[in-house]
């Protein structure tokens, strides 16, 4: 990998790791499952499983290392109590994906999910929106995990962000790796 990034595949450690669980969450074209497979560099098969974790690594940021689990929810409804489950225990993160290209994948989270979400589980969980495209040109302030938690692009991000108690707005190249990394980065940093 050429980014400042890293990960690994995660095995039996001796040390205790901090866990930090991200679920990736959105509709089928929203994009969530190659986000996943860029990050792990690797095909993830898809699931009819309501929740899997699909990835285990062990993720190094500045100064410490946490072991990264990434869950691929593939039925939101019906993974809610395994999900609060989890969250009520171990530090994790939620990823709202959408998809540009289809804006159907961006209402039903704002209609339907986001709000099930923070009713059933809270808004202590942070949760990220990101915007998925295979094309999207990304340009990035340099302290940019800074500024994730205040991105505005346009005022429907802004309220969005505000109305639905969202952490951050981060929109993600699929063809860029750094761009797929910083979203990963992003998470692992809300959810620590």
């Amino acid at each position: 990998m050429t980014s400042e990034f890293k990960h690994e595949a995660y095995q039996n450690l001796h040390v205790e790791q901090e866990v930090v669980n991200v679920f990736v969450a959105g509709e089928e074209p929203s994009g969530k499952c190659s986000l996943i497979k860029r990050f792990a560099n690797r095909e993830i098969q898809k699931t009819t499983s309501k929740l899997k974790c699909v990835v285990k690594c062990l993720y190094t940021l500045t100064s410490s290392a946490v072991v990264l689990r990434i869950w691929y929810v593939h039925n939101l409804y019906g993974a809610m109590d395994s999900i609060k489950e989890i969250c009520n225990h171990q530090k994790s993160v939620i990823l709202f994906c959408y998809s540009s290209s289809y804006i159907d994948t961006l209402a039903s989270l704002l209609v339907q999910w986001i709000p099930e979400i923070k009713e059933q589980i809270g808004t202590s969980v942070p949760a990220l929106l990101v915007e998925n495209e295979n094309n999207l040109k990304i340009s990035e302030p340099e302290d940019w995990v800074s500024e994730a938690k205040h991105f505005v692009s346009t005022e429907d991000e802004h309220f969005v962000m505000q109305r639905f108690l969202l952490n951050g707005f981060l929109r993600c190249s699929l063809n860029d790796i750094e761009s797929v990394e910083r979203v990963f980065h992003a998470a692992v940093t809300f959810a620590s």
